[in-house]
């Protein structure tokens, strides 16, 4: 996309590409099979309209080490998990429009700022090995949780700017 796209129909199979600075707005419980990558270092914006059902929002990467886009948007609904299957690389991750318990989950590599921006109990969950270089924060008080799978490290402020988290769980024996 160069320009704002809504894949409203169904899930997009294959590679997206931003060749040039655009929006692409995923309506809830679809998905990427496939890659997200930009041309350029801070282009592009993905959001991900609230998921209702357990789905792997992108199967592989986000963004590469070199190109990260300049934004990433998802959330899910309450007891759901959205799922990033591979590494992220975006300069801005919020999750927004999670519901209270609705969990992104991340199981790859994590380089961008995280941001949670609802009041609800939203949570963030690292599998087990999954690092995060970048900081993660809440809008307001008592905005969400972070959950760690196992041994990654956060390199990167927690909770330093905003609002303050409701928890940080550490769990090396979790599923």
């Amino acid at each position: 996309p160069g320009a704002t796209v809504a894949q409203t129909v169904a899930d997009i199979t294959g590679n997206v590409n931003f060749a040039a600075d655009g929006t692409l707005t995923v309506t809830a419980d679809e998905k990427i099979v496939g890659s997200v990558t930009t041309s350029a270092d801070g282009q592009g914006t993905v959001t991900f309209d609230t998921t209702a059902n357990a789905t792997t929002l992108v199967s592989t990467t986000v963004g590469t080490s070199t190109a990260a886009l300049l934004a990433l948007n998802a959330g899910s609904a309450t007891g759901v998990r959205a799922t990033f299957g591979g590494a992220v690389y975006a300069d801005t991750i919020t999750l927004a429009g999670s519901a209270a318990d609705g969990t992104v989950k991340f199981e790859g590599n994590v380089v961008g700022n995280i941001n949670m921006d609802q009041s609800d109990g939203q949570v963030i969950e690292l599998a087990d090995g999954v690092n995060v270089t970048g900081n993660i924060t809440a809008t307001t008080d008592n905005v969400g949780k972070v959950t760690v799978m196992g041994t990654s490290v956060i390199t990167g402020s927690i909770d330093a700017t905003g609002g303050t988290l409701l928890e940080v769980d550490i769990d090396a024996n979790a599923h």
